[in-house]
């Protein structure tokens, strides 16, 4: 799934095999909602997207 620009996963250091949806760059909040939204619609159409990870 390709995330859009300025936000990664990263993983926990904590908890193996789980990861955090990090903001990478300086961004208006607006434009990361709008970012948080289309990742939250690509996700929700995702069958087995642990295995991508």
């Amino acid at each position: 799934m390709d995330i859009p620009k300025g936000l990664a996963f990263k993983k926990d250091k904590k908890n193996p095999g789980h990861y955090f949806l990090a903001v990478t760059e300086r961004m208006r909040v607006e434009t990361l909602v709008d970012k948080l939204q289309i990742v939250g619609h690509r996700m929700s159409i995702i069958k087995g997207g642990g295995k991508v990870l």
